[in-house]
């Protein structure tokens, strides 16, 4: 044999030993994708189409905010449910940033209160690998779950409404007419 060949195969098992080492060491040739499942639960209360001041409904003020949110953490997967008497998953589970988005920019809240704790419940299916919950809501509630992040996007406004009418078949003056109280 002449040396040339014997420089070729003492290479070939030193690098036969060298990745076998690796490979002990852990080394691995597949790809592994780390990822963080955020869970993000929307208030779907009718109170969420509230407007602000500037005339600006709430759910469109959460929408920007959970926009930010996402923008923030383009890597990671989201499920994002509707709150209300039946929850509803509206995009996901494990959604890509701009299906996310997308769910949340469409959505406009229908139920006629809210039911945080059943949109909990219903997401218990995901919780083995959900990372980070987030609630968005018009309000603070009193006693928020533990783990659970809130984002209050309401500011308190007083509540007007007609608590009584009466009617009358003649006017006080005593004219004929229709007088409601």
């Amino acid at each position: 044999m002449t040396p040339l060949q014997n420089s070729v195969s003492l290479l070939l098992e030193l690098l036969a030993c060298l990745l076998f080492a690796a490979l002990c060491a852990g080394l691995s040739c597949t790809a592994v994708t780390a990822y963080t499942h955020r869970l993000i639960i929307l208030d779907d209360s009718l109170s969420m189409q509230a407007e602000t001041k500037a005339g600006t409904p709430f759910h469109r003020l959460a929408a920007d905010r959970v926009g930010r949110l996402i923008a923030e953490n383009e890597r990671s997967v989201y499920t994002v449910i509707r709150s209300g008497r039946h929850p509803k998953v509206i995009a996901g589970p494990c959604a890509s940033a701009d299906e996310a988005r997308a769910a949340v920019t469409a959505w406009v809240p229908r139920s006629p209160e809210d039911h945080f704790a059943a949109a909990l419940e219903s997401a218990r299916q995901f919780r083995d690998s959900v990372h980070e919950t987030v609630y968005v809501t018009d309000h603070l509630p009193a006693d928020p779950p533990p783990g659970v992040r809130v984002i209050a996007v309401g500011t308190p406004v007083p509540n007007l409404g007609i608590v009584s009418a009466s009617r009358a078949a003649e006017s006080a003056d005593g004219a004929e007419g229709e007088t409601v109280f």
